[in-house]
């Protein structure tokens, strides 16, 4: 039998990956050598937020708690939430502000403790010498949580690399499809369809793909798939859970 191309959705990569991190038997998907993996580069960029415990639209899926199911090893981050008292002195706002800064600041400020204080010793006044012995113990966690963050991501991209999953990029994407057909399923999508707006992106992906079927977790999404038009429909929609019974059946 050849190989059946499948395209994984961003919820199964969740799956996937925390299996994996946990220790839990491998799934089917990963086992079997009568499948081709493939996902889309959006995949990964939701990936990372979930991580971080940004969860988005889809609660029923997990998302909104994988981080606090899954990050529970010593060298894993604190997501986003959690850093709020962990790190952050109970500021939302700071935890968000140093999501974005921390990769720039890590280098900006000096390298070591006594060259950080001599420079506040020559700037601040002495009255605010212990207030800035504490910023510094803070950027310091804030600097770790950052380096585990790039270490996961890294650790994913191994994970997606060690199972052989393929991540089609945007430009790939688009570039290969012929334009009448790219056309075709946009509109139809947009103008015909049910699938809710933060799926779109990764539907369209999919039907563009030329793979046999689409594995997902979300039966939402499911549903809504019962609404694609029969001629830009090329592959099948499926849950993970049923994936075995579709390579059985073919």
């Amino acid at each position: 039998m050849d190989k059946i191309a499948i395209f994984l959705d961003t919820s199964v990569l969740l799956s996937l990956f925390g299996g994996y991190r946990n220790g839990s038997k491998k799934s089917f998907v990963v086992d079997s050598q009568d499948l081709d993996l493939m996902t889309f580069e959006k995949c990964i960029y939701e990936s990372y937020l979930v991580f971080r415990g940004i969860g988005g639209k889809k609660p029923d899926e997990g998302r909104q708690d994988w981080a606090k199911r899954y990050l529970t090893h010593e060298s894993d981050p604190i997501p986003l939430g959690d850093s709020v008292g962990k790190i952050h002195k109970g500021s939302i706002f700071e935890a968000h502000y140093w999501v974005g800064q921390a990769d720039e600041a890590q280098y900006a400020l000096p390298k070591s403790y006594e060259l950080y204080m001599e420079k506040i010793k020559k700037y601040v006044c002495k009255e605010d010498w212990e207030a800035a012995e504490l910023d510094w113990e803070t950027y310091q966690k804030i600097f770790e949580n950052h380096r585990k963050y790039q270490s996961l991501f890294a650790e994913f991209r191994g994970f997606l690399e060690s199972i052989d999953c393929l991540v089609v990029s945007y430009e790939k994407l688009y570039k290969q499809s012929e334009y009448r057909r790219r056309l075709q399923v946009m509109e139809g999508l947009s103008q015909r369809s049910t699938i809710p707006s933060e799926d779109f992106e990764i539907v369209a992906a999919t039907l563009l793909s030329e793979c046999g079927a689409f594995v997902t977790t979300d039966r939402r999404l499911l549903k809504a798939t019962a609404s694609i038009e029969g001629n830009i429909k090329t592959c099948d929609f499926i849950h993970l859970d049923e994936v075995k019974h579709y390579v059985e059946s073919k």
